[in-house]
């Protein structure tokens, strides 16, 4: 028993470097302290913030995963054939309501990004409608970044160029958006928007595990769907695609605001103090997605 506890103390830690390398790690890669003193020290204050959301979402989600275990070990013990069914308890239905509601604040804050590198551009304070104003303040910002452009580029190619890439990045964040609609993001603030609204109407109750024998002396305990998702496995997913989509969205919005000749890159050891990061075992760094480069026909 003790040493369940440590492999799942172990695995716990992990997933705390894991948030620790996609978010703060991986910002401080892409704009180094000492380059932007002052717009790095708000973006690290946004990002504590949203890194204390992503910890709130991997505490219930680990909750959820410890009590279910325990009760379907415990219900396995003493199943009897004439008993076949056992209630979901409420503290699992805490837990998947509250990763529910720590999973739409992580995006709530994690949009804010953009207000801080574009200040009075993009007042979308929360993550409503599952981002659909957010894209259509994106795309009328394409028009907005170009004023801002021309009065610092006068050479009409190279003007030309820069309103290609800015283009570019706000149209990899619009279609990163418009994909993960389509993959995780509109169900989970659907539910989530469900138990918020009609969480006193029972949505969350009456469900129960059911025993399913295989075998003589052999059966095992089916999960109840609950609005159409298995919990467990809608937690687990739902996780790791928002983690990873708040990596993804900061760094393609650095991209945006950096000066044009900058460009996000995949990861790899060439940049030297991701090699040295991984040279020490530093955690954190296995989770590093991106480093910056340079555009070639901008210099």
């Amino acid at each position: 028993m003790e040493e369940k506890a440590e492999e799942l103390s172990n695995e716990y830690q992990e997933s705390i470097a894991e948030i620790d390398g996609r978010i703060n790690l991986q910002a401080k890669l892409l704009m180094p302290d000492g380059n932007y003193p002052e717009i790095s020290k708000i973006i690290k204050i946004l990002l504590n913030d949203v890194e204390h959301k992503l910890r709130g979402m991997l505490y219930h989600k680990y909750n959820y995963e410890n009590i279910e275990s325990k009760i379907i070990a415990e219900a396995l013990k003493v199943y009897k054939e004439d008993s076949n069914k056992i209630n979901v308890p409420d503290a699992l239905l805490f837990e998947f309501e509250a990763f529910l509601f720590q999973t739409k604040s992580s995006l709530d804050l994690a949009i804010k990004i953009l207000e801080v590198f574009f200040p009075g551009e993009f007042r979308v304070h929360t993550f409503e409608k599952q981002g659909e104003r957010l894209m259509k303040n994106l795309e009328r910002y394409k028009t907005t970044i170009m004023k801002k452009e021309r009065d610092q580029i006068k050479d009409i190619k190279r003007l030309e160029k820069v309103k290609d890439i800015r283009h570019e990045t706000i149209d990899n964040i619009i279609n990163m958006l418009k994909n993960d609609k389509t993959v995780w993001l509109d169900k989970a603030i659907n539910i989530r928007d469900t138990v918020s609204h009609y969480s006193g109407s029972g949505i969350l109750s009456l469900h129960q595990y059911t025993f399913e024998v295989k075998d003589k002396d052999k059966c095992i305990i089916k999960s109840p769907m609950i609005l159409n998702v298995y919990p467990r496995e809608f937690i687990d997913i739902t996780y790791q695609n928002c983690i990873e989509f708040i990596q993804d969205f900061l760094c393609l919005s650095i991209e945006l605001w950096l000066p044009p000749l900058f460009v996000v890159t995949m990861a790899n050891d060439l940049h030297p103090t991701l090699k040295e990061w991984h040279k020490t075992n530093f955690t954190p760094a296995k989770y590093i997605k991106y480093t910056l480069g340079t555009r070639t026909d901008l210099k």
